[in-house]
């Protein structure tokens, strides 16, 4: 047994999701040669059969199009386009399967290199030296946290918003606009918020200053309202 594949089993499977992957087909776009020999080992570990590579994004391109992976890993170094390779397979007329996942594995670590794979359509970023760990939870991302695909003219691939945040500005997808968060009021200090009432209902009135109101038992009348009679002997 090799290193990667012990590497893999000593690490990989008490902390993590079980998970068939059998049927799952990966490619591996990968310009170095022990880095892909490296991802073929632990993702063969991860019980992942079909395990294709290629070295140049135009092979593999081709060997995508032939076939037609579930999972594409993705290099992207100098002299070496993955970014190209993403939005082709998002936006090329001859692409087979435009919505496959893609992780993005690269040693580009910049925040500026993360924004620009998601804008080129990219479901994942894994940052390089990976792991058995971070590549088998960039998997697991895939399968659990699949995110709705979008295509407009700017931009084809996954939903780029993660989660789901409060937002109190006008709705412009129309979809969410049934969905659109109300500004909160602001209150001042000291100010008492009243509760809205419900649909159907007047809202309660305020008691007079002075007034007291009597309370009535079970079954018994009340007793009419006492009217302020004027002093006659004032008006003689």
């Amino acid at each position: 047994m090799g290193y990667y594949s012990r590497f893999a089993q000593t690490r990989l499977y008490p902390p993590m999701k079980a998970y068939d992957l059998s049927n799952v087909s990966v490619l591996v776009v990968e310009k170095h040669a022990h880095m892909r020999t490296i991802l073929r080992q632990v993702l063969r570990q991860f019980g992942i059969a079909n395990v294709f590579d290629a070295a140049t994004p135009p092979v593999g391109f081709q060997r995508y199009k032939d076939s037609y992976p579930d999972i594409v890993i993705l290099d992207w170094a100098p002299d070496f386009d993955g970014l190209a390779l993403v939005t082709k397979i998002r936006t090329g007329a001859d692409a087979a399967n435009p919505w496959v996942p893609v992780i993005m594995c690269t040693a580009n670590t910049e925040k500026r290199h993360i924004v620009e794979a998601r804008d080129a359509g990219a479901t994942e970023y894994l940052l390089k030296p990976v792991s058995a760990k971070s590549i088998y939870d960039r998997i697991v991302s895939v399968v659990d946290d699949a995110r709705p695909f979008v295509r407009t003219k700017a931009f084809t691939g996954p939903d780029r918003r993660r989660s789901a945040m409060p937002y109190g500005g006008a709705e412009r997808r129309k979809e969410n606009q049934a969905m659109a968060i109300p500004k909160p009021r602001s209150v001042e200090d000291g100010e008492e918020i009243q509760p809205e009432p419900k649909p159907g209902r007047k809202k309660p009135r305020k008691a007079k200053a002075g007034g007291k109101k009597k309370t009535v038992a079970k079954g018994e009348a009340a007793e009419p309202e006492k009217k302020p009679v004027a002093d006659e002997t004032a008006e003689a």
